[in-house]
């Protein structure tokens, strides 16, 4: 698979969040380490997946935006909470699922970024209808938060967490396909696994991680067993 150049490098978080609150500027970077290094991560493989799916060049845009800021919403929640490293309590999991709302309101003073703000607020829908904060179903979930959904449960997964250690690329890519059809878009899962085994992939993350812009790849243009919902911190 070829790879074409990004024409220009995308702006900096900062510069995007620029004027937002007044004027304020937030930053996820300026926040934990390994929290901007996972939004990195899950920026770069949601991209990828987005051209192996043939999204258009706006679609391809709001990913890009709204992978890196899909957690920003956690800057309101203590460490501690976010650290924890045995299961969260009730109150504490109340505090958690607010993140994507709160990541949202917090990217309103924005112009342009509607479509940001709703794959956001979205990215921890199910593809079944019983994910938060909304409950939406299938396609109503918009497009990119359907991408970011399946590249942050794999970077999360395949991450060391205070309260668990990673899981191996393969017992990671088992779990996304035992999601397909009912946590996640199984068309998105699928091209993820491809992207994920594909040689490009390495290159990618390689470039990201040395500073250097992201190379996009050329665009080409199962029904899963029920399952009850539950409480999982693999991406919360």
């Amino acid at each position: 698979m070829g790879f074409v150049r990004s024409p220009c490098p995308m702006p900096t978080l900062a510069f995007a969040l620029e004027g937002a609150h007044n004027g304020n500027i937030f930053s996820v970077e300026a926040g934990h380490g390994a929290r901007a290094s996972h939004s990195k991560r899950t920026q770069m493989l949601a991209a990828r997946v987005a051209v192996e799916l043939g999204l258009n060049f706006d679609e391809i845009r709001v990913v890009w935006y709204a992978a890196v800021l899909h957690d920003i919403g956690k800057l309101g929640i203590h460490e501690p909470i976010l650290d924890k490293p045995g299961e969260l309590n009730g109150n504490e999991w109340k505090m958690v699922r607010r993140h994507p709302e709160t990541g949202a309101t917090m990217l309103s003073g924005i112009a342009g970024f509607e479509r940001v703000r709703a794959a956001v607020a979205a990215h921890h829908e199910r593809f079944d209808g019983r994910g938060y904060p909304a409950g939406l179903v299938g396609r109503d979930i918009p497009i990119e938060a359907r991408l970011i959904s399946v590249a942050d449960a794999h970077d999360a997964m395949t991450s060391d967490r205070p309260y668990r250690k990673a899981l191996s690329h393969v017992r990671a890519v088992e779990q996304l396909d035992e999601g397909a059809g009912s946590q996640f878009d199984p068309a998105v899962v699928e091209a993820t696994i491809g992207v994920l085994g594909d040689d490009g992939w390495s290159r990618a993350a390689t470039e990201q991680e040395s500073g250097s812009p992201l190379s996009f790849p050329s665009a080409q243009g199962r029904k899963r067993k029920e399952e009850k919902p539950r409480e999982s911190r693999t991406s919360a």
